[in-house]
């Protein structure tokens, strides 16, 4: 997981200073990690890989979904676990807030 936090910082070009101010996860733990005096847990990861705007499975394994291959069905079942009908409304809602996550990650990477 180290490795690929370092080449997020790089390709980023933040340090993992501002990533831990901006995440409010300490420095000491980022070293721990590092120096593998402790393992990451879910909450911090999670953090992380929100700030950096990646999935939990490619920040732990640097493996990325193939987007070309999700269907709606999977977006449906990831937002909405698969309970029940999804109507036009809440379609159009996870939708918009879809494109404002995305509108959000634009901005940070400019």
């Amino acid at each position: 997981m180290y490795e690929i936090f370092v080449e997020l910082l790089q390709k980023n070009n933040v340090t993992a200073y501002q990533v831990c101010k901006a995440t409010g996860i300490a420095p000491a733990t980022i070293s721990d990690w590092k120096n593998n005096k402790s393992t990451p847990k879910n909450d911090k990861l999670k953090k992380i890989a929100d700030y950096f705007g990646v999935s939990l499975d490619y920040l732990t394994t640097g493996k990325q979904v193939d987007r070309a291959r999700v269907t709606d069905e999977d977006v449906k079942l990831a937002l909405f676990g698969g309970d029940g009908d999804v109507t036009d409304a809440m379609w159009e809602e996870a939708m918009f807030a879809i494109e404002l996550i995305k509108k959000r990650h634009e901005k940070r990477s400019n």
